[in-house]
């Protein structure tokens, strides 16, 4: 009989896929293979059993019946109800969290898992992943926490990180820059990291937008104001001429307008696609992906796909990124937040056809030899392994 894995993914905003999914369907796509593997998701969360790239069905794949503490605080805050149901629902916060933990711990216990791997968007964690470490302790199961992104700020009453240091039996993140992040702006202890990967895109069918005959530019990703697009939009001021930006992604309606407008006012020829929720390759259509994100960004999903389907790579020169690109060999690094040596990075590889191919060619090798989903896979198998035996 196969042991069994729980994965928990814990994600309050709907319909934004994100690095934690993508790992999360990664794994369970490979561990399904020697191992029984269920999904448990918070009751608000975006995914469900139809869209799981590992063919998940009802059997392994689990929604919470109870909204925990956090997804009603955010249902309030988006209804925009007045203070004395906010009061209330504070004065009742202990009793949600009680009713969410016998709803977790029963539920554990009635699977009887070998192991729980715990998905943490960022820090602090959520009270899905919280209650589900507490009640692994209690349960005596194995469990692994793997933190995706980084912490907000250093909070002194950072209590959580106590009790997860103390309770988890192995703590990961994605990059070495995440790592050194977390271990300065939290109490958190004995952390690794192992760095995320992605399917090869090359080999995924391939979309093709209208031909163009400019440079074309990308961006894929959550459209946001962390990821940098003012500085790409400022950087690519009155190009309409021989430069065209696709924006691949989702995000807040009056936030994707405001990037429209100031396009439109920069002389700009942008066009946004709206998010592709199917694993296709749309970089073909890019001369060049451009990651510009001012912080936050642990890691950079996007590049290393985009390395994948052999397209040449532009970002900043913040967070986890640095891990992934190398200047001027699989691809070109700007200094964070200004435009200007953004702008001159945009052109020196529009310019040269002879770096493109050698960008092409080194990010191939960087992807083969570091990030591929085997090798992400085989590294989690190893720590799992270690803890059952």
């Amino acid at each position: 009989m196969k042991e069994k894995i729980l994965i928990i993914n814990e994600e309050i905003v709907k319909g934004i896929p994100s690095g934690v999914i993508s790992l999360t369907n990664i794994l369970a796509k490979e561990l399904i293979k020697n191992f029984n593997v269920k999904i448990v998701v918070n009751n608000q969360h975006w995914l469900n059993n139809n869209n799981t790239s590992y063919k998940a069905s009802k059997k392994n794949f689990h929604r919470l019946k109870l909204k925990n503490f956090e997804e009603i605080n955010y249902l309030l805050k988006k209804k925009k109800y007045s203070l004395i149901p906010r009061i209330l629902f504070f004065i009742m916060s202990f009793f949600i969290n009680l009713a969410c933990f016998y709803e977790i711990f029963f539920l554990i216990k009635k699977e009887k898992p070998n192991l729980i791997l715990n998905q943490i968007g960022g820090w602090p964690l959520g009270n899905l992943n919280y209650l589900v470490i507490i009640c692994s302790y209690f349960l005596r199961i194995k469990n692994i926490s793997i933190i995706h992104n980084y912490p907000r700020c250093k909070n002194l009453f950072d209590t959580k990180s106590f009790v997860v240091s103390y309770l988890c039996d192995r703590i990961f993140t994605v990059s070495r820059n995440c790592k050194k992040i977390l271990l300065e702006k939290t109490y958190l202890k004995n952390i690794d990291f192992i760095h995320n990967s992605c399917e090869d895109f090359s080999k995924k069918k391939k979309i093709n937008f209208k031909k163009e005959k400019k440079f074309i530019l990308g961006f894929v990703g959550h459209i946001h104001k962390r990821k940098g697009l003012e500085i790409l939009l400022s950087s690519i001021r009155n190009t309409s001429k021989n430069i065209k930006l696709y924006l691949v992604g989702g995000g807040q309606k009056t936030y994707i307008n405001k990037i429209l407008i100031i396009g439109k006012k920069l002389n700009i020829d942008l066009e946004y696609l709206g998010l592709f929720r199917k694993k296709i390759n749309f970089y073909c259509n890019f001369d060049t992906l451009i990651l510009p994100s001012t912080n936050m960004e642990s890691f950079g999903l996007v590049l290393i796909e985009a390395m994948s389907a052999g397209i040449p790579v532009i970002c900043s020169d913040t967070g986890g990124m640095k891990e992934i690109v190398k200047d001027n060999y699989n691809g070109l690094v700007f200094k964070n937040k200004d435009h200007n040596n953004l702008r001159k990075k945009i052109f020196y590889l529009m310019r040269n056809k002879n770096l493109q191919k050698k960008f092409i060619k080194n990010g191939k090798k960087i992807f083969i030899k570091k990030f591929t989903s085997e090798i992400m896979v085989n590294k989690y198998l190893r720590q799992i392994q270690k803890l059952l035996t």
